[in-house]
């Protein structure tokens, strides 16, 4: 009775510390991950609306152009832009995520989309876990 109890108790306060060890070591390489992160410099993409730079699509939102695919950052994006998304004179600008790698359940990116016909911009912060896009809705 004692000594199995004994060992029980030996057997949780190793489980305690292995957990402990296990989430420290995660903190670690999650704050290196952002240190690296941070020194990286920013990449740009620039998409001139024209007919040779898009395609032009419809779907349940409305008729909508997307961007060629752009590689940044090992990932594969494309834009898209909705002039009159879901109703006239509503525009909407998504950033397009092309597909999640297998070995990864998420990203989390910052990012910017600016119209400079419009001198809109906005800045986002976002986690995509699938393929799929984020951007902004606004009155045209």
């Amino acid at each position: 009775g004692s000594k199995k109890k004994e060992e029980e108790r030996r057997n949780e306060q190793r489980r305690k510390q292995r957990i402990a060890r296990e989430k420290a070591e995660s903190e670690r390489k999650e704050k290196e991950a952002k240190q690296k992160i941070a020194k990286l410099p920013k990449d740009s993409y620039t998409w001139k609306l024209n007919r040779k730079t898009c395609t032009k699509l419809s779907n349940e939102s409305g008729t909508y152009f997307k961007s060629p695919t752009v590689i940044m950052r090992g990932f594969k994006w494309y834009l898209e832009f909705y002039p009159n998304y879901k109703q006239e004179g509503e525009s909407a600008f998504f950033l397009c995520l092309c597909h999640m790698p297998k070995e990864l359940s998420s990203i989390k990116i910052n990012y910017q989309l600016s119209v400079s016909e419009t001198q809109t911009v906005g800045d986002y912060t976002k986690e995509f876990d699938k393929a799929y896009g984020w951007g902004w809705v606004g009155s045209t």
